[in-house]
């Protein structure tokens, strides 16, 4: 137009035309960009729906443990983005967004459950129960977040996932917790039903957002303890000081213990008192976890309890054919008789380790523990396990448990075949000396057998086998390949000393948290040692509210390391305690 050149009335109509596009463009636009406000209103509208729809969805707040029925994340399944996996240290170690995916339907499937609870006439305990077992998937998958951000971590690839995908589960569970407070506060009758029903359900653990660092696995009991006179244990035909298997004439004691003014109740079995001890030392709830099966009973319900008051998160499969697994523990003076009903605790099978859940907690942990005792019921489980730990780098322990385990051979056979895989193995001199008898080894004394074993093949040798062999009151034996050395124990005037009878699990679980706290062995030791000698300071295995240990290497002496607990530093303790405070707060 400058110009003054004619473009003529081709030109013109063909500008026309463009100028009609545009204008039909434009109005397309404001088509879109109208539809899209709609569509964020409909968005905020859902948000503020689904608060409500949710009101029973968290009666389950922090429960955790439960198996999810494949029915309610059929959905989330068959949405799963299916990706192409990269290449490199970033692919393997940084968080999937698929994890994501899944937590978002996860979230939406908790509507659809109550949706279908209401239209079928059910009661709030139904749809808490089916809610609480996706908020259950759901968690995990948070969780699984959360420890991928620690694997990327170390692996260098960067410190965060990406940031939508933690905002996005993280909310989801906030939304959650919120459901379960206005929940709370409700009136209706349903709601109150549904609330007495999720904490009836009990056994929550307050689960830590990082995984737990070390996992047992085991044959779980729960000790029933009372005060008794001699004519009950008559009565029984029990001794002072006995430890026997249940008969059929044993089946009224457990009803009488818990019948019993002052009776107590707590989590047991050799794999989780250790567990629990370790627990006991690293403080922080939530850095254990624990494997095993019980019934489905009160008693059930009273182990998760007890394991939730320790810390451990129980990770428990559940056989409706058999009762829970009990420990009658009968009381007289200074004397403990116990009668063992392993009942559901023989049940455990394979195929509970290998869901895709539980499966996550072997992969969260660095460490896993089995006494052998756990050999007679789920030999497949612990092979799974124990070869999973050897190629990905985690350490495996197993526990001599007792003499018959190393001499029958049905039993001692899966030792044999375990060995390759086991990084510290752990007896005492009894179990050393059965072990060496039953396969016909010529060495004799305990120090020559741990030798022994810690020379046998293992699958990969960089790791040397660390093995540890405890004498009672004299000193620990530890061999590491050749070199052998002896580590003291914490020696307790004797009218200190109220029950031995959990002394080696004790020991066990202080060197194990020695481990997850990346200890050496020397330090592992006195650990243990200290433990052992704090549990052996009262009744069954138990312990005060909180360890008052210190570094062996810090008070310069082993015996002020680990004397008895009264005289631990204090200021030191509440220096570790504020220190466990601020990485609480940075998680």
């Amino acid at each position: 137009v400058g110009t003054g050149v004619d473009l003529g009335p081709a030109s013109a109509s063909d500008a026309k035309k463009t100028q009609e596009k545009l204008a039909a463009s434009k109005a397309k636009v404001d088509e879109l960009t109208a539809e899209n406000k709609k569509l964020r209103q409909e968005l905020e509208q859902m948000k503020k729906d689904q608060s409500k729809i949710m009101e029973v969805a968290s009666a389950v707040q922090t429960l955790v443990t439960f198996k999810i029925p494949s029915s309610i994340l059929d959905s989330a399944k068959k949405t799963e983005n299916k990706r192409e996996p990269k290449e490199g240290a970033e692919a393997k170690n940084a968080p999937s967004i698929d994890l994501v995916q899944k937590a978002i339907d996860g979230l939406k499937s908790l509507d659809t459950a109550l949706e279908e609870a209401k239209a079928k006439g059910e009661e709030g305990e139904k749809a808490a129960s089916e809610l609480s077992q996706a908020k259950s998937q759901l968690s995990q998958y948070f969780r699984q977040l959360v420890h991928s951000r620690g694997q990327a971590s170390r692996a260098g690839v960067g410190r965060q996932p990406p940031h939508d995908a933690a905002r996005k589960a993280a909310d989801a569970l906030r939304a959650l917790g919120k459901a379960w407070s206005d929940l709370s506060k409700s009136k209706d009758a349903k709601a109150k039903a549904a609330v007495a029903a999720a904490r009836d359900f009990g056994a929550t653990i307050k689960v830590d957002k990082r995984a737990a660092e070390l996992l047992g696995m085991g044959n779980p009991l729960l000790d029933i303890s009372a005060e008794v006179d001699k004519e009950t244990l008559e009565k029984y035909g029990l001794k002072e000081n006995d430890a026997i298997l249940a008969e059929d004439k044993h089946e009224e004691i457990y009803g009488e213990l818990a019948a019993k003014e002052g009776v107590k109740y707590g989590a047991g079995g050799a794999t989780l008192n250790s567990i629990r001890v370790a627990q006991w030392m690293l403080k922080r709830a939530g850095s254990t976890a624990y494997m095993g099966c019980v019934g489905a009973d009160e008693n059930s319900k009273k182990l998760r309890i007890a394991c939730r008051k320790d810390g451990v998160r129980a990770v428990l499969m559940t056989d409706e054919s058999a009762p829970t697994g009990v420990c009658g523990v009968c009381v007289n003076g200074v004397h403990r008789s116990m009668v063992t009903k392993l009942a559901a605790a023989n049940n455990y099978k394979v195929d509970h380790v290998k869901e895709e859940a539980n499966w996550s907690v072997v992969e969260g942990a660095r460490v896993v523990y089995s006494a052998g005792f756990f050999i007679t019921v789920s030999p497949d489980a612990m092979r799974e396990v124990a070869k999973y730990c050897t190629a990905n780098d985690r350490t495996y322990c197993l526990n001599l448990a007792a003499p018959f385990i190393c001499e029958v051979p049905v039993f001692s056979s899966v030792i044999v075949e375990l060995m390759p895989n086991v990084d510290i193995l752990f007896g005492n001199e009894s179990e050393a000396a059965a072990l060496a008898k039953g396969q016909g080894w010529s060495e004799t004394s305990v120090a020559d057998i741990a030798k022994k074993c810690a020379g046998l093949p293992k699958e990969k040798d960089a790791k040397p086998r660390i093995v540890i062999f405890t004498q009672g009151t004299e000193p620990t034996i530890v061999a590491i390949g050749d070199e052998v050395t002896e580590h003291p124990i914490v020696a307790i005037d004797q009218e200190k000393i109220k029950d031995t009878t959990g002394a080696g699990d004790a020991y066990v679980g202080g060197f194990l948290a020695g481990l997850v706290l990346r200890k050496d062995v020397e330090e592992c030791c006195s650990m243990g040692a200290y433990s052992a000698s704090v549990v052996i300071q009262h009744d069954g295995a138990s312990f005060p509210p909180r360890p008052m240990y210190r570094s062996a290497k810090k008070a310069g002496k082993p015996e002020d390391a680990n004397g008895p607990e009264e005289g631990a530093d204090k200021e030191e303790a509440k220096d570790e305690e504020e220190e466990n405070k601020d990485e609480e707060k940075k998680d």
